[in-house]
């Protein structure tokens, strides 16, 4: 039995449209009937993407906006309510990470530190605090924002990234448990790798590792296209959890990530290191 998902007559707030997983969200939530309202920084690649969903079963709309700036995430979520009268599911999903993408906590100035956490962070909370008012009018509201596997599994170099998203698991389950009464979900995904431009750029950096570090992946290295997973197959699977039927599901945190936080990369990395040990 095939089940499509419809989502005709929702409203749906999507941050950080304009590239990766983003981008598939907006796609995602559209081709299933919703009518998205999607905002990032960079309006060109906002306007291709309205081009793009033209003629699509739902109706995409973009509205340029800074997430980090807490005025602007209180006008978007207005926004939203004047374009479509409601918001019925916000997906907090804009995220940047520090530049260079690896760096050492020594290395971490405030400017860094700053523009991660109000973006990744920061910008989630106040979404949520602005599109639960309507949605608490409404007796009904979805919230998912788009966490890592790095929340539980810390990687170095990243510490300020992965900090952020360790603080949106919580953030979730605060939300969940404060909106229970009033008929707002909220669930957290903790995404793998996914194969998008930031995690290109990540990896571009991390050729530049010392020799010692290098050296030490070559001893028990992992495949990382085992672990790449398809933006679009995320966005359907976050599409669904927006749905009715999944009314029931809120604080939850979510692995979208081939296994990853359940221990499948760890547990590749162990049977390697005994098997050169043998």
């Amino acid at each position: 039995m095939s089940i499509t998902v419809d989502l005709s007559g929702k409203s749906v707030l999507v941050t950080g449209v304009s590239s990766g997983l983003g981008r598939d969200l907006a796609r995602a939530f559209t081709h299933a009937g919703a009518h998205v309202i999607g905002t990032a920084r960079r309006a060109d690649l906002g306007k291709s993407l309205v081009q793009e969903l033209k003629g699509s079963a739902g109706t995409f709309v973009f509205e340029p906006g800074d997430v980090s700036q807490v005025d602007e995430c209180e006008r978007l979520v207005a926004r939203a309510v004047q374009l479509s009268g409601r918001v019925d599911v916000l997906v907090n999903n804009a995220a940047v990470r520090t530049d260079p993408p690896l760096l050492d906590i020594d290395d971490v100035d405030e400017a860094n530190f700053d523009r991660v956490i109000d973006t990744n962070l920061k910008s989630a909370f106040f979404m949520t605090k602005y599109a639960a008012r309507p949605m608490r009018e409404q007796s009904s509201g979805v919230i998912i924002n788009i966490a890592s596997h790095t929340a539980e599994q810390a990687t170095r170099g990243m510490s300020v990234y992965v900090s952020s998203k360790a603080g949106l698991v919580q953030l979730t389950r605060a939300t969940a448990v404060e909106y229970l009464d009033v008929g707002i979900r909220a669930n957290v995904i903790l995404l793998g790798g996914t194969a998008t431009g930031q995690q290109k750029r990540t990896a571009a950096a991390s050729s530049h590792d010392n020799e010692q570090e290098a050296a030490g992946r070559q001893r028990a290295a992992v495949d990382p296209e085992a672990w790449l997973n398809d933006p679009a197959d995320v966005a359907r699977a976050v599409v669904a959890l927006s749905d009715d039927d999944c009314a029931v599901i809120t604080g939850a945190s979510i692995a979208m990530d081939s296994a990853a936080t359940a221990g499948a990369m760890t547990s590749a990395y162990t049977h390697q290191l005994i098997a050169a040990s043998r």
